[in-house]
């Protein structure tokens, strides 16, 4: 039986990005489009919060390869996956995508529970831990970032908060590939219903 524990989170001082890794005040460059979808500018992306979900067995390849000046590119990575993580208290008033000039809703008390215990799908909920300055911060399933490498190594010595412990990053990675390879399936009618349906458009 696990033992219960004070807290997800502990802080390491490896050269390396890690699966679970929380960075605070991450900026990094997208491309806007314009209306005809073609590359308008570059533009530069400030998020308060995000946690890295690439797995950690790439992320420790991509770092041993470049390591290695004598070793194959192939298993370099570009890019890093992260989710922004948003202060719960905006999330539950609706406020966290404000800066986007999205309106979102806000959660009762009874829905909220379900978020903070993670009984809702598309949320997953991290405790505050004080001695980290980590607040309490809530990832939204739906939003996702992909970071250039880069820029990630260039700014993880001064922007590094925490790691969130192997368990419990392996649970919500699992929680989010879950909820993005979910499948939406139609409504289906009944025989009948759809027989008078073609009857009609004849």
């Amino acid at each position: 039986m696990l033992q219960p524990v004070e807290t997800i989170y502990i802080q390491h001082n490896f050269e390396r990005v890690l699966q679970g890794d929380i960075y605070k005040d991450i900026e990094y460059p997208i491309l806007e489009m314009d209306e005809k979808n073609a590359v308008n500018k570059l533009n530069l992306i400030t998020t308060q919060y995000i946690a890295v979900l690439s797995q950690d067995c790439d992320l420790e390849q991509d770092y041993k390869d470049r390591s290695n000046e004598n070793g194959k590119q192939d298993k370099h990575l570009d890019y890093i996956l992260a989710i922004p993580l948003f202060l719960a208290s905006s999330l539950k008033n609706g406020s966290h995508l404000s800066d986007l000039g999205y309106i979102s809703e806000s959660y009762s008390s009874k829905d909220w529970d379900k978020i903070v215990s993670n009984q809702n799908p598309r949320y997953h909920y991290l405790m505050l831990y004080e001695e980290f300055q980590v607040p309490e911060l809530v990832a939204d399933f739906k939003r996702y970032v992909t970071i250039p490498r880069s820029v990630l190594y260039s700014l993880k010595t001064s922007k590094y908060l925490a790691t969130i412990d192997t368990l419990f990053r392996e649970n919500m990675s699992q929680r989010f590939a879950n909820y993005f390879s979910r499948i939406g399936l139609p409504e289906v009618l009944p025989k009948e219903t759809s027989s008078e349906q073609t009857s009609n458009i004849n």
